[in-house]
């Protein structure tokens, strides 16, 4: 297991404790071999907010999940078999055992001990896959089948073959959910432009051949000519819904999905900034946004801990922000909280530097989400 330091544990139990369904028996262990993990650690800025963000984009994911079966009449209490292919070390299925019971989700990967590990700290079934899609032995079809972050690193011929063996094992009223790499995270230009594909033999994985295992790029004309060419006929897309990934829903039967799913609900966001200017006045900025209707949303509460100390102005223009999604309906996203603090906190230095704020970007049906970050001491700094 990772041994975390302090700050960053602190930032990641305040977050588990707003948004874990049940937090005494949520499973927050992260394996030392966990590259999602080792990822985030090595190239955040601040490396305090790793586990946090690992936990934020577990959580998201099965907010994902969630509103897509929602789209098809169903509900995690009637799934009767769930696969979480390419599992990593358990990311998502953490979140998902709070969800679902145990003896129906199976795991899969080609690491071998993240497959155990998920058996071993979160009790679900598990089998090894293999780098040939054919090579690996699934024990039973399956009613939703999700696939996060495989088939935005595979080569063209690996894409082609997974995504002709994941749809082989879907149950009849099953759904195939998973996720690509699209133009808002790697534009295409040139010759990748016209065919709507691209790769390069770049991952964070320390032990698969890159060449296989890289980054691809793809279009969703590129998805749905390839889906056509397999016969897969029906296609759900869904653009940069999950970590800033498209998500596509592949679906047997077609009264499952007869119209394209909704974004999922909650708001997206970020805490840009946090800190104590000169004059002692807590500052706090970021964007937010609705995936569904743009910006502004509802409201941004901002808390110290437990204690409420006031909501954020909205509607700031950030075209940074529009441009960066394709969304012009989002550039008034931004939003900022001055506010004066109570004096012991801006008397101590040290225990300033170790507040944590929380932000709770709300939307008018009532979806939240939660975003925690430390407060920094600044000498002075433009508001």
């Amino acid at each position: 297991m990772v041994a975390f330091g302090a700050s960053e544990d602190a930032l990641a139990r305040a977050y588990l404790s707003a948004i874990a369904t049940d937090r005494r028996s949520f499973f927050d262990g992260v394996s030392a071999e966990d590259e999602m993990y080792i990822y985030l650690r090595n190239n955040l800025p601040k490396r305090s907010y790793a586990l946090q963000e690992y936990m934020y984009g577990g959580k998201e994911a099965v907010q994902v999940i969630e509103n897509i079966i929602g789209a098809a009449g169903k509900t995690f209490d009637g799934v009767r078999s769930f696969l979480d292919f390419a599992c990593g070390y358990g990311k998502s299925t953490r979140f998902l055992v709070q969800r679902l019971a145990p003896d129906r989700i199976w795991v899969s990967d080609i690491y071998t001990g993240a497959v155990d590990f998920q058996r071993m700290h979160l009790g679900v079934n598990g089998f090894y896959s293999a780098i040939n899609p054919d090579d690996v032995k699934f024990p039973r079809k399956y009613e939703i089948i999700y696939v996060g972050s495989l088939f935005s690193h595979l080569a063209a011929p690996q894409f082609k073959a997974w995504l002709a063996r994941l749809y082989g094992v879907l149950a009849d009223d099953g759904l195939l959910i998973f996720s690509t790499h699209g133009e808002s995270v790697q534009a295409l230009s040139g010759e990748s432009a016209r065919d709507g594909y691209m790769f390069i033999p770049v991952s964070e994985s320390r032990s698969l051949d890159k060449n296989e295992y890289g980054s691809s790029t793809v279009t969703e004309k590129w998805v749905r000519n390839l889906a056509a060419e397999l016969r897969i006929a029906q296609v759900h897309y869904l653009q940069s819904e999950l970590w800033a990934q498209d998500v596509y829903v592949v679906a047997r039967s077609k009264t499952l999905l007869g119209d394209r799913p909704r974004p999922n609900p909650f708001p997206r966001g970020t805490i840009e900034g946090a800190f104590i200017d000169s004059e002692g006045r807590l500052q706090i900025s970021g964007w937010a946004m609705s995936r569904r209707t743009g910006a502004p949303v509802e409201a941004v509460r901002i808390m110290i801990g437990s204690t409420e100390v006031g909501y954020a102005e909205l509607g700031l223009s950030r075209p940074d922000v529009a441009t960066y999604f394709k969304r012009p309906d989002i550039e008034y996203s931004g939003w900022r909280y001055i506010g004066k603090l109570n004096s012991p906190l801006q008397d101590s230095q040290d225990a300033a530097e170790q507040m944590i704020i929380n932000v709770l970007i709300m939307e008018r049906d009532g979806a939240e989400t939660c975003l925690v970050a430390s407060m920094d001491t600044m000498q002075s700094k433009s508001s």
